[in-house]
Parts: structure tokens; sequence; C-alpha cells
């Protein structure tokens, strides 16, 4: 149905063309697409299965009311998290795949950790110090003990979108095998950890988990565009000698 709409929205722009399938079959085109798929079945897998084996972690630990608890606060999360998500994946995602220059690339970089980042970080605290009230208004009596959660999940939070703001660099400019495989390495170190902090400290150590994985996360992103930046200025360098 969205498809469809947005269909009938964008079919009589200027900029929409009047037979976009005359060009043909395009063979390299269709294997550079085919090549995200695992890619993308690991995102889609990955995340959502282990938080559902530390959500059974948690259950068997430290009951069903920790779950409740655990839960209310990841879906409070969700709301403004996904916000920046949608904003890295419509903006920031094409615009690297597009940058051929090192310099041009590290000023988008730099544009991203200062402008989208600290909007995350600051609405995480804005929720932090108005933890209690934001229980109140949403949910009941019954979920007072979520304010203990607040805080390594907002720090998760930041982390999060701060990874996946070095994801998107990484999908853009690297190899989505290489990606699809390291999402699934990630996706058991946050497995690991769960469990082990889930059952030394309960619901809390199911966030504590949530921002560890995403922790490392980052440092695997800060050396990935490390990586990517030194390679495009090596082959501009290269490019421009010979």
């Amino acid at each position: 149905a969205t498809a469809l709409i947005a269909w009938q929205l964008v079919r009589r722009r200027s900029w929409w063309p009047t037979q976009p399938l005359q060009h043909g079959f395009d063979a390299p085109e269709a294997r550079t697409a085919l090549s995200f798929v695992p890619l993308a079945a690991c995102s889609a897998i990955a995340a959502p299965l282990v938080q559902i084996l530390v959500r059974d972690e948690l259950a068997e630990q430290s009951g069903m009311a920790s779950v409740g608890l655990f839960q209310g606060v990841v879906r409070l999360s969700d709301l403004y998290v996904n916000v920046a998500t949608a904003v890295m994946g419509m903006y920031f995602l094409p615009r690297f795949s597009e940058l051929r220059s090192a310099a041009a690339l590290k000023q988008e970089i730099r544009k991203g950790l200062m402008t989208l980042i600290p909007a995350v970080a600051l609405a995480g605290l804005v929720i932090y110090l108005l933890r209690d009230l934001v229980v109140r208004i949403v949910f009941t009596a019954e979920f007072a003990g979520m304010r203990d959660l607040f805080g390594w999940q907002v720090v998760g939070n930041t982390l999060k979108v701060t990874g996946w703001f070095f994801g998107h660099l990484m999908i853009a400019k690297g190899n989505p095998l290489a990606m699809a495989g390291f999402e699934l390495l990630m996706g058991l170190f946050w497995w690991a950890a769960g469990i082990v902090l889930v059952q030394r400290h309960g619901a809390v150590g199911a966030t504590q988990a949530y921002a560890l994985h995403y922790a490392a996360y980052v440092l695997v992103g800060v050396v990935a565009m490390t990586v990517i930046l030194r390679r495009m200025a090596s082959r501009e360098t290269q490019g421009g000698s010979s």
C-alpha cells in the first residue's frame, strides 16, 4: 500500500522517468543489489533475536516482572532512536555513497557527529532527568522500578546511534558481505554479554549488555572509518601522481 501511494505521488513529477525499465536488465547492478541481501537478513534477524534471547534469560533469572520493566524502557527508547536512524537511512547513507573525496567524506562525518549524535544524547539526558515523570505519565505505578534502568539504557541509545552512524559509512564504502559477518559477530557478543550481566545484575544487566554491545560497535566503527579514509586518501594520491 505504501509503495502504491508513493508511486502515485511521484509518477507525475518531471524527474520521474516515463519508461523506468527501458534500459533493460543490468546484470552488474543486480549482482550489486543481491550482495546486500545477506546484510539485510542479518540486520533484520540478529538484533531482534538477541533481544528475545536476553529477555528470556532475564525472565528465567528475575521473573516476568523484570521483563516488563526492561521492555518498557526499550519501547520508550525506540520512540526517539528510530527518528535518528531514519535520518541516517534517508540522508547519510546516500550521502556517504556518493562522496568520492576523502576530505568531503571527512567533512560529512564531522557534520553528523556534531549534529545528530549530540541531539540524541541531549534527548536521552532529558528523558533520564524526567524519568520519574515519564514513567508516571506513560505507565502505571507498577512500572516505578523502570527508573533504575534508564541510566544504562540512554547511554546505550547514544552509543547505538553512533555505532549505526559508522555502520552506514561501512555499508556505503565497505564490503556488504563483510558487514553481514560483522553483524553476526556483534550479535553473538551482545548475547554473551547479556547472559553474564543478567545473571549478575538482573534487568539492569540487560541494559548494561545493550550499552556494552554498542560501545564495541562504536569502537569497530571508528577503526573502520580510519581505514576507509586512509584508503580513499591513498587512492587520490596515487591517482594524482599518475
